[in-house]
């Protein structure tokens, strides 16, 4: 889902994801994401061990044990038509 808001005379998307953590079964929201922000900021606060919250660090231990190198990030495509469902490898 995506927002345009007026940032100082600016227009500016802001996104509301979706992270999911398939092996951990975990999801997570994250609200009014600047486009600009680099998705692996995003990550940080999930997967990073000194940045992230003891509890959701724990939960995601299998992506916090792994280097970032080895962490597929896939991002699903919804301009597509409602009735098909469309994956892309980042």
């Amino acid at each position: 889902m995506r927002r345009v808001k007026e940032v100082e005379g600016e227009k500016k998307f802001y996104w509301h994801l979706k992270l999911i953590f398939p092996h951990s079964h975990a999801k997570f929201t994250e609200k009014r994401v600047p486009d600009d922000k680099p998705l692996f900021d995003i990550l940080k606060h999930y997967v990073d061990p000194q940045e992230s919250d003891p509890v959701i660090c724990q939960r995601l231990k299998i992506y916090t044990t792994s280097s970032p190198s080895d962490i597929q990030i896939l991002m699903k495509v919804e301009i597509s038509p409602s009735n098909t469902s469309r994956n892309v490898l980042y």
